[in-house]
């Protein structure tokens, strides 16, 4: 899994399935995309501005997990503008 988070944008990008390749993506509400393979399995979700919380309301629970997962292994931000963590 990868964790990216931009500053700048104040948005959180999580990669929950990184051996697949990323074809498209969809907005689920106003602060959350989700971003899916050729046959639509969720590869990566991002989450606009990250600062306010982030909701896992209506995301499948497998991905849940994985995005908390990858949530909780990530280092307090560093200051480095696209810090990326890879677990």
């Amino acid at each position: 899994m990868k964790v990216t988070y931009d500053p700048e944008g104040d948005l959180i990008y999580v990669t929950v399935r990184p051996d697949r390749e990323e074809r498209g993506g969809r907005r689920l509400d106003s602060s959350r995309i989700l971003y899916v393979d050729e046959v639509g399995t969720a590869v990566a979700y991002e989450f606009l501005w990250a600062s306010n919380g982030i909701s896992l309301e209506g995301i499948h629970p497998d991905d849940q997990d994985l995005i908390r997962q990858a949530l909780s292994q990530t280092r307090p931000y560093d200051g480095t503008p696209g810090s990326t963590i890879i677990m």
